[in-house]
């Protein structure tokens, strides 16, 4: 990352700005704009109980990360979010267990019992209103999907 003479941060990706103003497309060497000075990236903190809502470059050219602390509101976002996640999940499982059920349906063999439960588990899941796991398929010893026999 570079930055003009004013510390305004310029990203790798976007056009750049000599101190004269002129500007230089992405592709110009970097090298060759006056007034240009590289800046010290800083990783990213990864702290879980911190936000991060931005960066600043600070007078030794270093990039300083702006972080605020969690706030129950954010908390409640992050759970809600996850459990939307799981809920598509459960969508995209229900769905397939669809095709599963076709392929019964095609060569007259009964829905099993397990692939049942496994429908009525991801429905709970689908009514959840807390965190819950996602079920898995049924399974055969060896770890793979155990589609009905005969299908």
């Amino acid at each position: 990352m570079f930055t003009d003479k004013t510390l305004a941060a310029i990203q790798d990706t976007a056009p750049y700005t000599a101190e004269d103003g002129t500007q230089y497309p992405r592709n110009f060497p970097k090298s060759e704009i006056p007034g240009l000075i590289e800046v010290t990236e800083t990783e990213k903190p990864s702290d879980e109980s911190k936000i991060v809502t931005g960066f600043h470059i600070d007078e030794t050219h270093t990039q300083v990360w702006d972080v605020r602390d969690k706030t129950e509101e954010d908390v409640a976002k992050e759970v809600t979010s996850a459990l939307i996640s799981v809920k598509d999940q459960a969508v995209e499982q229900l769905k397939w267990t669809d095709s599963v059920a076709l392929r019964c349906f095609k060569v007259a063999v009964v829905f099993p019992d397990e692939w049942v439960a496994y429908v009525i588990a991801l429905r709970e899941v689908m009514c959840a209103t807390e965190m819950v796991a996602l079920p898995s398929p049924p399974t055969t010893e060896d770890g793979t999907v155990a589609y009905p026999e005969g299908t």
